[in-house]
């Protein structure tokens, strides 16, 4: 064969390949818009966009079939099948078998979806890692097993029902290659992978790609028998007109989505087209900074890495570094850290007991007004110390969240590198345990296993850290109750103040820590919040404990105690569930009670951050103003200069994907005033809330001209706030 004949031959091949694939493509594609209930604009970009990718596969696979051709020919594979399947020099035997077979097994696969399903809905609920692969594992195991059995008692079913059939009419049925293809490759295949992708598709993890390329080539085989009737009776320019109209298609759906303004929501709401334009951003960040100019990217300078939608964008110097259409006007509000109130004999070094408790939002404690009696102990307790109403998390993770509250800074003004499981704060990083330290502190944190392995930012700067055993993450407090009053008499042995950090996570997801007769049954229509509630109210057992034995030890009238949450949790508001998803009130709002002996019980309005806690205690423990540098406010100055509070004081919240299965989203919120600014940087997503009018943040005012000063005026406090690298770490 000449050079160009072969030139010609693959020109033909791929052009046959491309014809297969970038129909199906485009129908799938027009079947994951409609199934996302997408507009007619959104339905051309997902077809067009994998009719596009379609097209590039069949390029791909027409290479790789002229390159395994030989291979194919030298083991006889498409002999064998025939011979499996036709009865021209085939065994009888053989083509019964491989018909009982084939029923078995498509039969043996819809049965091993089932419980499939069950154990992936049920682990979805398991947030202990090693817990979730052993039930993983198990249920797969359930699965083939499942699968086995149900196939071998369908063998024997089917071997008799084929032997009567080919008596009957004859074997092989169908006789056609078409039907043959269908019956012994295309539903075996597609009865199983299909409910797989489904069902496990998000357990599968990269390995999803490679069983939706299987579906997708079968389907195409499928399509291969159709497209060969029709090449023969079509002229060449035909063909090639076709083809290359389906190449347009695809290049005008491309087209759209990176321009098209809801593409990052389509992809939220579609199963396909997520995935492959997620596929397509990689591919196509030619400045390897996170970003792509097309597929709905958002990035202006695709080959520069300085510029890009996470670059902080540097105030008022004539350069658009976030890409967000112009140079970011930055404004500030200056802060009184301190408030000066105390007197020299107010000002010791109390004992600190610093008690977070995991995913707890204030309208579910009865302290706060809450109709179940979730928090008795807390309710009597907060009689004599200071409520705050309107206290606001500046991070809805954990791992984000309780660096900065240790520091004083929120989290756009740390450093931050990528640690193993979580983001931490590059060393060195100066917070409240190590300025203790430093000043004669006995200094602890009593923590889960899973933190102490995964989120060493949180405990860093720590003198001690002790941590529940492995098996109990989640359930956990009763240990870390028993850790602390250990850390309580190490220290009133030793003669030295303490700083004690509990972290309690039985109200975290999956809600396993409300447990025992001793707690209400606080029931609900809802069963996680049943739960959810029962896990707060366990926590108040925990506190009544450690208080009893503060009291017990004599140091209870010598300790400031805080109580409050590192974030809130959502249960269907604005369509989320859990945290970490985005900075609304449902998941920023937290509790924060602080008792200061001597200083008496008061209930606080003003919007105040955890920022706040760093150098509350630097004040009443009388430490140098200048020991560390904050962005937070003393909470003394609403408890005792109201007069210094500025009213306009902003309040910042961030949070951005830390697991990579999650579309990505980096969100960052300022609540100033009345006002509420929360956007996604990542998915172009802004929403604007008067928070006096609308609480619970349900109207989104972001395109009313009404509003148009104050967003800018919140839009010029998130760009000065941004001070680190965290807009660009990841």
């Amino acid at each position: 064969m000449t050079a160009e004949t072969g030139v010609s031959s693959l020109r033909v091949r791929i052009q046959h390949h491309v014809l297969l694939a970038a129909p199906v493509a485009l129908v799938v594609g027009v079947i994951d818009g409609v199934a996302a209930a997408a507009s007619g604009t959104a339905i051309v970009v997902c077809a067009g966009t994998l009719a596009l990718v379609g097209a590039i596969y069949g390029v791909v696979q027409a290479v790789a079939v002229a390159i395994g051709m030989p291979v194919a020919a030298r083991l006889r594979l498409a002999e064998r099948f025939a011979r499996a399947v036709d009865d021209r020099g085939g065994s009888e035997a053989v083509i019964l078998e491989v018909h009982a077979d084939g029923v078995a097994l498509t039969v043996a696969a819809l049965a091993a979806v089932a419980p499939l399903y069950v154990i992936v809905t049920a682990s979805e609920s398991i947030q202990i890692a090693s817990t979730r692969v052993i039930v993983l594992v198990v249920g797969g195991i359930v699965a083939v097993l499942a699968a086995f059995v149900v196939r071998g008692v369908m063998l024997l079913v089917a071997r008799r029902f084929f032997k009567w059939l080919h008596g009957r009419v004859g074997l092989p049925r169908p006789r056609g290659r078409a039907g043959q293809y269908c019956a012994f490759v295309f539903l075996p295949t597609t009865a199983f992978a299909v409910p797989v992708l489904y069902v496990a598709g998000g357990a599968l993890g990269p390995w999803r790609f490679l069983v939706a390329l299987v579906i997708f080539t079968v389907w195409q085989g499928m399509l291969h028998f159709f497209v060969m009737r029709v090449r023969d009776r079509l002229p060449r320019v035909a063909l090639a007109r076709l083809t290359t109209l389906l190449v347009v298609l695809g290049a005008v759906g491309v087209s759209y989505a990176s321009v098209f303004a809801g593409m990052r929501e389509l992809e939220r709401s579609t199963y396909v087209t997520q995935d492959v334009t997620t596929l397509l951003r990689a591919v196509t960040d030619f400045d390897r900074d996170g970003h792509s100019a097309l597929f709905g990217g958002g990035d202006c300078a695709p080959y520069d890495a300085a510029r890009g939608p996470s670059i902080r964008d540097e105030a008022n110097n004539g350069v658009d570094e976030d890409c967000d259409g112009s140079d970011a006007v930055g404004t500030t509000i200056e802060l009184k850290t301190y408030s000066d109130a105390l007197e020299a004999g107010q000002k010791k070094k109390y004992n600190v007991l610093f008690v977070v408790v995991d995913s707890v939002r204030p309208d579910h404690m009865s302290a706060y007004g809450y109709s179940k009696d979730t928090t008795p102990f807390l309710k009597g307790f907060s009689k004599d110390a200071w409520v705050f109403w309107d206290a606001h998390s500046q991070a809805t993770a954990t791992s984000l969240s309780m660096p900065s509250m240790f520091s004083g800074r929120r989290p756009a003004s740390i450093d931050w590198k990528n640690g193993r499981y979580y983001p931490q704060p590059v060393a060195p990083f100066a917070n409240l345990p190590r300025l203790l330290a430093d000043n004669g502190y006995d200094t602890a944190i009593a923590v889960n296993y899973r933190m102490k392995v995964k989120m060493p930012g949180v405990i860093d700067g720590h003198q001690h850290i002790a941590n529940a055993p492995k098996g109990v993450s989640w359930r956990s407090g009763g240990h870390l109750v028993g850790l602390t009053i250990q850390a309580m008499e190490r220290a009133k042995n030793a003669k030295r103040p303490f700083y004690i950090v509990v972290h309690l996570d039985d109200a975290h997801v999956p809600y396993t820590g409300g447990v025992g007769r001793a707690l209400p049954r606080l029931a609900s229509s809802v069963r996680d919040v049943t739960k959810f509630d029962r896990g707060i109210a366990m926590t108040d057992h925990y506190l009544q404990a450690m208080v009893a034995h503060l009291q017990n030890l004599d140091l209870y009238d010598e300790t400031i105690i805080i109580y409050t949450a590192d974030h809130g949790e959502a249960f269907g508001e604005h369509n989320e569930q859990y945290h970490g998803f985005n900075c609304l009130v449902e998941q920023s709002h937290v509790p924060l009670i602080v008792r200061v002996p001597g200083l008496g019980g008061k209930h606080i309005h003003t919007r105040v951050s955890l920022t706040d806690i760093a150098p509350t205690i630097t004040e009443l423990l009388g430490l140098p103003e200048t020991a560390l540098t904050v962005d937070g406010q003393s909470l003394l100055v609403p408890v005792l200069r109201p007069d210094l509070v500025d009213k306009q004081r902003p309040v910042f919240c961030y949070v951005h994907r830390l697991f990579q299965k999650r579309p990505d989203y980096f969100v960052e919120s300022v609540r100033s005033g009345n006002y509420h600014l929360h956007r996604d940087i990542m998915q172009s997503n802004v929403q604007f809330f008067d928070v006096e009018k609308d609480p619970k943040e349900k109207r989104n005012l972001a395109d009313g001209a009404l509003y148009k000063a104050e967003l800018e005026r919140l839009s010029g406090l998130l760009t000065g706030a941004r001070r680190s690298n965290f807009y660009s770490y990841r």
